[in-house]
């Protein structure tokens, strides 16, 4: 006898025999969810990564400039 899962759709012999059994359905629905959402928050970061401007590499250059002023300063 086969009977459809009212939660997840499937149809096996054991659905619906074991309230056990549901509740692992349920459980398993929860965790496939939670993947998505976990999946879809890793791809809107590594986007929002991806689009972050660059430094520039004239700032970088600046930098480098200050560094060695303080650490002229920093030695004397």
């Amino acid at each position: 006898m086969l009977n459809t899962c009212k939660e997840c759709g499937c149809t096996c012999k054991n659905c619906g025999r074991f309230d056990n059994e549901i509740h692992l359905h349920l459980e398993i629905e929860n965790l496939k969810q939670k993947l998505l959402e976990r999946d879809n928050h890793i791809i809107r970061m590594e986007t929002n990564f991806l689009n972050e401007p660059s430094v520039d590499s004239d700032e970088i250059l600046m930098l480098k400039e200050e560094l060695l002023t303080w650490q002229e300063k920093y030695n004397r």
